[in-house]
């Protein structure tokens, strides 16, 4: 047997997965802690000694926290005159990617910016302001700040977030994977938005994904989340879960944690008590081929070859056949 460790609320659990095996990992990316307090002091020098930071009306009360904690911890004064638009930047199933440059549209337009991020081809006019995205690592900590007046930045961002957080291995028929645990683990919102990316590695009938989450805020009634849909969805918050919700549907999706049976069964997701044991249970042929991954919340379902390093090698080869 091989033994893996999975995030989940402060500590880590273990799993038990057959062996042999074809296993692949997909790690919390830590840096030294010695980049948090460089990252702090920029923040500060880009923020200021005193500003109101603007929130993303998607981000989750998680989140804003974790910013306000970076803030502080910068030396920044919370109040006055000056705006600062400030998100965590990282993958994001609806719009693509969360970055502070959306705030402005999405604090005017709500769910109907969503809505037409999901058509595709959108892309966000920010007006003229301060935006700052956060860029962290797996111990929850800030690795890299960057931001701009206008959303010149976003380039930039792109690729400090996926040198650390695209996606390096193939995704196998079976997805062991954790939200990361705490801070990003408690809601039921980042929960779904989690799963909404892990659908993206998913094929129906062919790959089964065990998730670990020690969820327990549920930020929706129950009522309401049984008949929830993306058409129905007046909050961005609600369009989220709905959204996910609908994209998960036929997708087979095991889940250990502290969410209660009646939610997971609306959402259509088996709850159950013993990862190793349900394992256990699975066919040979599914279980021979696994990919763990031990941050869903910041990880990124790009792979880290990207469509721009596909272009080099085609035009190496193109050269090449000229010579």
């Amino acid at each position: 047997m091989v033994e893996v460790w999975l995030p989940y609320r402060e500590v880590e659990i273990p799993v038990m997965l057959p062996d042999p095996i074809n296993l692949k990992i997909m790690p919390k990316t830590v840096y030294p802690q010695a980049m948090e307090r460089e990252a702090l002091e920029r923040l500060r020098l880009l923020v200021g000694e005193r500003a109101t930071p603007i929130y993303s009306p998607v981000a989750d009360e998680a989140e804003r926290s974790f910013i306000r904690r970076l803030l502080r911890r910068a030396g920044v004064e919370e109040g006055g005159d000056r705006r600062v638009y400030i998100d965590i930047y990282r993958e994001d199933p609806i719009l693509g990617y969360r970055s502070s440059v959306w705030i402005p549209m999405l604090v005017e337009g709500g769910v109907e910016i969503l809505r037409r991020a999901l058509e595709g081809g959108f892309e966000p006019s920010p007006p003229r302001g301060v935006y700052i995205d956060l860029i962290l690592d797996g111990g929850a900590r800030l690795y890299d700040v960057v931001g701009s007046r206008d959303g010149g930045h976003l380039g930039e961002a792109r690729e400090r977030y996926r040198s650390g957080w695209c996606l390096r291995s193939e995704p196998g028929r079976l997805i062991v994977a954790s939200m990361g645990g705490e801070p990003w683990d408690s809601s039921l919102y980042l929960f779904m938005v989690g799963l909404a990316k892990l659908a993206r590695l998913m094929e129906p009938g062919q790959t089964t994904s065990l998730v670990v989450a020690s969820t327990k805020q549920i930020d929706v009634d129950p009522t309401i989340l049984r008949d929830l849909e993306p058409e129905k969805a007046s909050d961005p918050r609600l369009f989220y879960i709905a959204y996910s919700k609908k994209l998960i549907k036929d997708l087979n999706i095991v889940y250990y944690g502290a969410l209660p049976r009646t939610i997971t069964s609306i959402l259509g997701i088996n709850k159950i008590r013993s990862p190793e044991a349900y394992i256990q249970r699975l066919p040979v042929a599914r279980k021979r081929d696994v990919l763990v991954i031990e941050d869903l919340y910041l990880m990124s379902t790009e792979p880290c070859l990207d469509s721009y390093g596909e272009g080099e090698h085609q035009e190496a080869e193109d050269e090449a056949e000229e010579v």
